[in-house]
């Protein structure tokens, strides 16, 4: 997938914020599990922010603390995205902006896109039915840019792979083997040989179906589930005049089997053979796509489909609950 705009993050991804703050004040690195590092070096977050704000420029600029999978991420965005940008926060603090862009555009040719808060970067994602990826390595940030409602369908992230963001559910983290540049992709294309080419294109495919996000609704709590549930964009806009016809099925089975008099319902008591109708329907629609009473036959399969469907579920959430 080409996306229309691609965000880096800065602190954390493409800079080792947590070394050169560490090596800044004399202290030293220790491995941990949590992005609040500095709460291990007995800073509060009050401290802490008192002394980002005291940090000069130069601090900012240090060109050591640029991650080593910096470039080859570059990279694979520039391949990946029509436009690509560094979105860092930076509190309002003039000499961070300064510090960060002069790095990053130095380095990488990159503008930087500042905001005060990790929070405010769900209003830098897509518009106008344009596609945004985040790629950031706090998970805070992922899961407040996707459930962004103003872009939440443009809206797409990876999570940046770290010792403190390890394990989370319902995120999907990027995978650095992507940055890998194999041997095969540097020769020139008239070196390739038939057995490099067959390698390329099973290569090529797997990177596609490794690009495809995998949607876990078991994983989702019930705000992102229902937003994960296009009901009418997904079901009612796709089969528009399916289920028209489904519908229909609905109130001829009700003239059917009940009163026309009462209110339409489901008398579930009858005609319950929904597997054994629906071979009969596909095998009769063989023959004769329109049944005797002027009906589709495959409008009545959807609707025994439907119906087993919905049973189903029942039966699942109630062996669940017993």
């Amino acid at each position: 997938m080409k996306y229309d705009v691609i965000n880096l993050d800065w602190d954390g991804v493409l800079w080792d914020f947590k070394a050169a703050f560490c090596k800044w004040h004399g202290l030293e690195i220790t491995p941990d599990d949590r992005w609040e590092f500095y709460r291990d070096l007995g800073m509060n977050d009050q401290e802490f922010k008192t002394a980002l704000r005291r940090l000069p420029k130069e601090f900012w600029a240090q060109e050591e603390f640029i991650t080593e999978d910096a470039r080859s991420l570059v990279e694979w965005a520039r391949a990946n995205g029509t436009t690509v940008r560094v979105l860092t926060v930076t509190g309002g603090d003039g000499a961070c902006l300064s510090g960060k862009r002069d790095l990053a555009s130095k380095l990488f040719f990159l503008p930087v896109y500042a905001v005060r808060s990790s929070g405010d970067k769900r209003h830098h994602g897509s518009g106008r039915g344009k596609s945004a990826l985040l790629i950031d390595d706090k998970v805070e940030t992922i899961r407040e840019w996707d459930l962004s409602e103003q872009h939440e369908e443009t809206n797409h992230s990876y999570l940046w792979p770290a010792e403190y963001n390890k394990g989370e559910e319902g995120v999907f983290y990027f995978d650095k083997s992507w940055l890998k540049l194999p041997e095969i992709k540097k020769k020139a294309h008239w070196a390739l040989t038939d057995e490099d080419r067959s390698a390329l294109l099973k290569e090529m495919a797997a990177e596609k179906a490794a690009e495809k996000p995998v949607i876990d609704y078991a994983s989702m709590d019930e705000a992102k589930r229902r937003k994960m549930t296009p009901i009418y964009s997904g079901c009612l806009a796709y089969f528009p005049d399916a289920l028209a016809q489904v519908a229909q099925n609905s109130m001829v089975g009700h003239y059917q089997h009940n009163d026309p008099s009462e209110p339409m319902y489901w008398d579930r008591s009858k005609s319950a053979d929904e597997l054994d109708a629906i071979i009969r329907h596909l095998a009769d629609h063989s023959k004769d796509p329109y049944d005797v009473d002027g009906r589709l036959h495959l409008s009545k399969v959807a609707w025994r489909a439907l119906a087993m469907l919905q049973k189903f579920i029942e039966d699942e959430k109630l062996s669940k609950n017993s």
